[in-house]
């Protein structure tokens, strides 16, 4: 039974890497079109940008399509850590080194991502008025609360992994 769920969080985390790879090249396609080819500027405005928010003209816009992509590449190394991570429990290795380092970094980039995203939020309210406010301040806030207690989950999941791989060292030096 364990098996089978590691193997399905493992498909999972593989999805969820291939959707940002993919969101990641959307990003960066319609920053290329922008910058090569300025007539493409108003539709990708109306596909991207518009339908959210409305953006005063300028290359505020564009500033926000970037920080969303490089969210979208931190989440993809948050989603390569996860498997990582998946991958070593699944192998029955629990308390070593390399889980820890793989929480510090998992720490570290969640933390990231939340930021670029509070950022790009931010971007969005100072460059623009926003066509649908109440409901992106609401998300903003509830995903804003979800990320503080992630990371507060992964700081809680840290502190028992060092706890474990300390006793696990002492349990193997007094063997």
């Amino acid at each position: 039974m364990k098996n089978k769920v590691f193997k399905l969080l493992n498909i999972v985390a593989w999805i969820g890497e291939i959707y940002f790879v993919l969101m990641s090249i959307f990003y960066l396609i319609f920053l290329v079109a922008a910058v090569i080819t300025p007539g493409t500027q108003g539709w990708i405005r109306q596909m991207m940008i518009t339908p959210f928010f409305k953006v005063s003209n300028g290359p505020s816009a564009w500033m926000v399509i970037a920080v969303a992509l490089i969210a979208d590449i931190v989440m993809i190394v948050i989603v390569h850590y996860l498997q990582k991570m998946i991958v070593n429990l699944n192998q029955e290795k629990y308390f070593e080194q390399d889980n820890l380092q793989l929480l510090q970094r998992l720490l570290a980039t969640v933390g990231i991502y939340t930021i670029l995203n509070w950022g790009n939020v931010l971007l969005i309210c100072v460059t623009g008025e926003f066509a649908k406010a109440d409901q992106l301040s609401s998300e903003w806030v509830a995903s804003s609360w979800n990320a503080l207690i992630f990371l507060a989950i992964i700081y809680i999941i840290y502190l028992v992994f060092k706890s474990g791989l300390k006793l696990q060292q002492e349990s193997d030096t007094f063997i």
